[in-house]
């Protein structure tokens, strides 16, 4: 008989205010340049470079706003897939059944990820040793599951509770 695969999803919510101000951040930025570019260069020239700047800051702005909203973590069976936008790390659901210990964020270095206001994702070192994949949604502290006395997988608790909750 053919064994029956549970899967269960469930999306990991940003709050607004940590979106608002990350995109406010890059618009502050734009206009920034764009004052800075009408100043003092040509007219004929800023169009160019206005064209331009505009449509990789667009692009930048979707890419970071996706990143912010694609946040998911997924049971397939008995694996537990955490999908933090570009980053993605799998891990035996029995994991969060494992003893889990508190971290600040500031004791970790980036490595591969996304550092903004309170938003990390990705791959982390702790003190300078291995790496760790990273969700932290506004919050300054994290649970960390300890492999070998360091941390490998870190989720601030609500994201953690989350989780909990949703496992089969």
């Amino acid at each position: 008989m053919e064994e029956v695969r549970t899967m269960v999803s469930i999306l990991i919510p940003v709050h607004r205010k940590v979106l608002a101000i990350n995109m406010i951040g890059f618009v502050l930025l734009f206009l920034f340049f764009l004052v800075l570019g009408w100043s003092v260069g040509s007219r004929q020239q800023f169009t160019l470079a206005e064209c331009i700047a505009l449509t990789m800051f667009a692009a930048l702005v979707a890419i970071i706003g996706w990143q912010l909203r694609c946040n998911r973590a997924t049971f397939d069976g008995n694996e537990l897939v955490l999908r933090a936008g570009f980053y993605k790390q799998r891990w035996p659901a029995t994991v969060l059944e494992a003893p889990w210990k508190e971290c600040r964020l500031d004791e970790f270095d980036r490595k591969n990820g996304i550092g903004a206001y309170k938003y990390f994702a990705g791959r982390f070192s702790f003190s300078g040793v291995d790496d760790c994949f990273m969700l932290a949604i506004n919050s300054d502290l994290v649970r960390c599951l300890n492999i070998n006395g360091y941390p490998a997988l870190c989720l601030d608790a609500n994201t953690h509770s989350l989780i909990l909750a949703a496992k089969p």
